[in-house]
């Protein structure tokens, strides 16, 4: 293995000021944010569900179990002994070391250590950040092994070929898969590159197809321990909800044989949107299954699931164009809008509300800069791939963030802000090194981005 790659794996290859430094900025910050800011612990709808799964998994006893989770977050609370208190600090931790990895990835895009120690404090200090650490849902933990694998793209990963590091990132893919099995494309998109780059027929079946290999089990085992419990072979079985949910504004038009699920649907979102016309009625579906609209049927959670996977795709075939705006103008659009976890009961004092809101206003303005520029960049970046036929890094994970974007959209509506969160630093940084590269600043301020 080649010594510079073989080193870069060890995050503590080297120790210096700027290391030391963001380490203990990154401490200082939570601790400041938890005494004198917020200290409350979010245990949401969702996290309910993770917790009931870890306590199936900490008794060794999955059968019979609906299949809403997969077990990838559960096992962090299981390694917390389902103490919601352990598990946040378990986060920040993860956190800080995820921070670790951001700037070495920022080292390898030719930033000068002491720029990269900006860039990852600038990000550090962003609130988000430590609200989804203080939430009992799955975020952070995505974007702690999101890190680790966008910090081995940034290190050529395409181009090093060794078997520990291509089981590393399969690995790391697989647990990803674990956590949320929409991930399951990523290992994909980077064996599509690695196939790609000096490309002949015979490359396509080659020995780093391994990448793939973690995330396969992860995705068909769980799916096969569904098949057994709830005689649907599926990820997870809350898909068919999910993917209701992209039905939502023309859930009346589905099939005639599903009018016992679309009418109070319907009537739901319609509801829903005369108290507030702005407001989303992503939620309506759940709504009316958490009070019992369809108690009638007698369906399991699985059963009901699976009804509504079947009349949502029925709904969306023979509605293309009304799927399509939802997408486009909804599903998609919102992934690039900020998001946070936050209870205001977990305030100190009015004032520190006060304080928080002018500061994160200030931040979703920024968020919304980079976030939207990214999508301008993404055209620019097409362009230069086709033109010069180089597969860059920046190339690498432009392709997975944006096809992050379109395949969530495609799937669900809802909740689509929280699946950006954990690549919200890939965008920014993406910003970043096309300022330095590609654009010429006055007074020769691009110097300070070397």
């Amino acid at each position: 293995m080649d010594t510079k790659f073989k080193d870069s794996i060890n995050l503590f290859a080297f120790k210096n000021r700027e290391f030391i430094i963001l380490i203990l900025f990154a401490i200082f910050y939570r601790v400041i944010l938890n005494l004198f800011l917020y200290d409350k612990i979010i245990i949401e709808n969702d996290s309910v569900t993770y917790q009931n799964l870890a306590k199936r998994i900490a008794d060794f006893n999955l059968l019979g179990y609906n299949g809403e989770r997969t077990p990838g977050y559960p096992i962090l609370l299981l390694l917390a002994f389902n103490s919601v208190k352990i598990v946040v600090l378990y986060q920040h931790i993860l956190g800080i070391i995820a921070a670790l990895f951001w700037y070495k990835t920022i080292l390898n895009f030719n930033f000068s250590r002491t720029n990269s120690l900006w860039i990852v404090l600038f990000l550090q200090s962003l609130f988000n950040i430590y609200f989804y650490e203080s939430v009992i849902l799955v975020e952070s933990l995505c974007l702690f092994f999101l890190s680790i694998v966008f910090y081995l793209i940034s290190n050529n990963y395409i181009d090093n070929q060794s078997f520990k590091i291509d089981v590393l990132m399969s690995f790391l893919l697989g647990f990803l898969t674990l956590i949320k099995p929409f991930f399951a494309f990523i290992p994909f998109i980077i064996y599509g590159f690695i196939v790609l780059k000096n490309f002949n027929f015979k490359r396509i079946i080659n020995p780093r197809i391994i990448v793939l290999f973690f995330s396969l089990v992860s995705y068909f085992g769980w799916s096969y321990v569904n098949k057994i419990n709830t005689g649907t072979f599926t990820s997870s079985t809350f898909l068919g909800f999910n993917l209701s949910q992209n039905c939502v504004y023309f859930a009346e038009k589905g099939p005639k044989e599903y009018q016992w699920i679309y009418e109070p649907y319907a009537e739901r979102r319609d509801l829903i949107l005369q108290k507030n016309k702005n407001q989303s009625a992503a939620m309506a579906i759940l709504e009316i299954y958490t009070i019992g609209v369809y108690d009638y049927k007698k369906l399991s959670f699985a059963e009901m699931s699976n009804e509504l996977a079947k009349y949502s795709v029925e709904t969306i075939k023979n509605n293309p164009k009304d799927y399509c705006k939802q997408v486009i103008t909804k599903s998609w659009l919102y992934f690039w809008r900020p998001s946070i976890a936050i209870d205001i009961q977990g305030f100190k004092s009015k004032n520190q509300e006060l304080i928080f809101d002018s500061a994160w206003f200030v931040q979703r303005k920024l968020f919304n800069i980079f976030k939207y520029g990214f999508i301008l960049l993404v055209p620019f970046y097409l362009y230069r791939f086709f033109k010069n036929k180089i597969i860059t890094n920046e190339f690498i994970l432009v392709t997975i963030v944006f096809a992050t974007s379109i395949l969530q959209g495609l799937i669900t509506y809802g909740t689509n802000a929280r699946y950006s969160f954990p690549f919200e630093y890939i965008m920014i940084l993406i910003g970043i090194i096309f300022i330095k590269n590609h654009l010429k600043l006055p007074f020769g301020l691009n110097k300070f981005l070397t």
